[in-house]
């Protein structure tokens, strides 16, 4: 497992926007002649983003990193649905730009290793985007706020 600052093993480690621009980084300097490559040998700075837009125009590395990404988080979300039995798991933030290019493999993931019946789980994007988190938050203070009045 690679060395990285953060939990080691955790989801972040290896699903996030900072871990995919660092598997994009590798996949650059693998294939130098991908998109990825060219923008690495172009000086241009790699990050989640950047694979992102690569791959959602066809760029065959990129997609690949997205899909190893979108394994990770499936590998956690059958963890999370054989513990907790969800009726749905709601995934948000910025990575969910990547829409289908991660949810797919982490689907597949859910539906070939969790428990039954939560091998049937339901894995969606959330609907408010990447500020569904923060709009969720502020709903919450805004209800315990109301609470105490």
């Amino acid at each position: 497992m690679p060395d990285l600052p953060g939990g080691r093993g955790c989801v972040e480690m290896f699903a996030s926007g900072n871990a995919i621009g660092r598997a994009g980084q590798e996949a650059a300097e693998r294939v130098p002649e991908s998109v990825l490559g060219r923008m690495a040998v172009a000086g241009q700075p790699i990050t989640g983003r950047e694979v992102t837009e690569a791959a959602l125009n066809g760029d065959e590395e990129a997609i690949v990193v997205i899909e190893m990404a979108g394994h990770y988080l499936g590998n956690a979300l059958v963890l999370l649905s054989n513990i907790f039995e969800p009726e749905v798991i709601v995934l948000g933030g910025g990575a969910m730009a990547m829409g289908e290019l991660i949810l797919e493999p982490a689907r597949k993931e859910l539906k070939g290793r969790a428990l039954r019946p939560m091998d049937q789980t339901r894995v969606v994007a959330a609907e408010l985007g990447p500020e569904a988190g923060m709009i969720g938050a502020a709903a919450m203070a805004r209800i315990e706020m109301e609470s105490r009045s």
